[in-house]
């Protein structure tokens, strides 16, 4: 049984009038599968939120025939209040028993507003649209299925909703016209964590890259595949 990852679960925090959503993606040959998509309920505490991800990461790998489980990524919002979900989370990995868990590959991501991705001891700063735009190319390109799940139509509704456009210095930027969009964001997280998981080191090296603008327009959910 080989280390490289084969599920994902990435969660987008909301504060306490809105939804904090978690979704679950699977590598199927060169397809990302999301599998399962959820919000958690209104004002629910962020200890219970923590305890629930990291369970949930628990789940996806089965255990082989000599005890070992492949490695499970977990990917948070980390901005804003995620940043003390994202300390919930760690703790509740820290506490696993390292005997029956599988090693989780946490990634906390900090969306921000520049122009570059840093990556340092325990944090990842990367600009809105480059998170944005991996969900874009992952439909543009087909690798990516969404299966009869629950929240799928939301999705796609939240999809509909966002927007590109280019501020005043020229850099694009990303706006929903509903009030919420963390089921997008779920899904961005998932994508752009896929798209760098060779890359990403989240505990050691920095690492600084620019990557060119694109102006995509608005999104279309018609662009997703169906699920198997």
């Amino acid at each position: 049984m080989g280390s490289e990852l084969r599920f994902f679960v990435s969660l987008d925090c909301g504060q306490s009038h809105d939804y904090s959503a978690a979704l679950v993606s699977q590598r199927v040959g060169e397809e990302l599968h999301v599998t399962s998509l959820s919000r958690a309920p209104l004002r629910t505490p962020y200890p219970k939120i923590a305890k629930a991800v990291v369970n949930k990461a628990m789940e996806l790998e089965p255990v082989g025939a000599f005890g070992e489980r492949r490695p499970v990524g977990l990917v948070v919002d980390a901005g804003g209040v995620g940043r003390a979900v994202a300390d919930l989370i760690r703790q509740e990995i820290r506490a696993l028993p390292r005997s029956k868990s599988p090693k989780i590959k946490f990634l906390p991501v900090t969306a921000t507003d520049g122009t570059h991705t840093s990556i340092g001891a325990g944090s990842i700063n990367v600009p809105k649209r480059d998170l944005i735009t991996a969900a874009v190319v992952a439909m543009q390109q087909g690798i990516l299925r969404i299966g009869d799940v629950p929240n799928a139509e939301l999705l796609k509704a939240e999809l509909q909703e966002y927007r590109s456009k280019l501020t005043r210095r020229g850099y694009e930027s990303f706006v929903g016209a509903g009030r919420n969009d963390d089921l997008v964001y779920a899904l961005a997280l998932a994508c752009w964590s896929w798209s760098h998981t060779r890359q990403l080191q989240p505990e050691g090296r920095q690492e600084r890259r620019r990557r060119p603008l694109r102006r995509l327009g608005g999104l279309d959910p018609t662009r997703f595949g169906s699920g198997a």
